[in-house]
């Protein structure tokens, strides 16, 4: 838990920057490269072009896009990163217009970890709050699951979805940071919760789900083995 990873909407990037990016993504270059003249782009974000030409230039820069210029125009193609940016704020605009409750269900396969959530789980910091607010103590361990191709945007999904706030504390020169939960019924038996903890080894594609039973036994779950994940998100 030593990592800090950004989440969700990349509030960083300048609001000037956010409609240029959406435009290039209109064009198609997420998902390849496009040809684009600055002056195209001025006119259709109704700017300079000079104004458009520094756009590119700094989303290159800040590495959202790879541009390569050329005597036709610019070949640009959105990076991962632009990706992320686009789909993040994407997930909070429709988190502010969907006000109705809904259910979220993903799936994944059981991956071994690092052995820190015994340790995490076991703090007494954590484990009042757990206790208070979800209702149950945990067992002194994560269930690792690693998410199927198909759902792999669904950590940057919660990352934008109200969730029960387990604050973060200090225990000496020890800092153990915030995690975020959301109740949910693991297999359609156990009850438990996902936990996003912001302090993490893992990537985005890895999902830790607590429980007040060790799941592995009580499921009979091994290593690669698949696991069905249930949230009910209330109004």
């Amino acid at each position: 838990m030593s990592k800090e990873k950004s989440r969700g909407a990349d509030d960083s990037l300048k609001p000037t920057l956010w409609y240029s990016l959406l435009k290039l993504s209109e064009l198609g270059a997420l998902n390849r490269k496009i040809l684009v003249s600055t002056i195209a782009l001025a006119g259709d974000r109704g700017v300079s072009q000079q104004t458009a030409s520094k756009h590119l230039i700094e989303l290159d820069r800040g590495g959202y896009i790879e541009r390569q210029a050329s005597v036709q125009g610019n070949h640009i193609k959105i990076t991962e990163k632009g990706r992320r940016a686009v789909e993040g704020m994407y997930l909070k605009l429709r988190s502010v217009i969907d006000k109705k409750p809904h259910m979220l269900t993903f799936k994944g396969k059981v991956v071994n970890g690092l052995g820190e959530g015994a340790y995490y789980m076991s703090r007494p910091g954590y484990r009042e709050q757990f206790s208070r607010k979800l209702g149950f103590n945990p067992f002194p361990g994560t269930l690792n699951l690693r998410l199927v191709p198909s759902q792999e945007g669904v950590r940057r999904e919660l990352e934008t979805l109200p969730a029960i706030t387990i604050k973060g504390f200090k225990r000496g020169k020890r800092t153990f940071g915030e995690v975020k939960c959301f109740p949910a019924v693991i297999n359609d038996s156990v009850k438990g919760a996902v936990a996003l903890i912001h302090r993490t080894h893992h990537d985005d594609l890895v999902i830790e789900l607590i429980a007040p039973t060790h799941l592995r036994r009580s499921l009979g779950l091994r290593e690669g083995s698949d696991v069905k994940v249930t949230i009910v998100f209330n109004s």
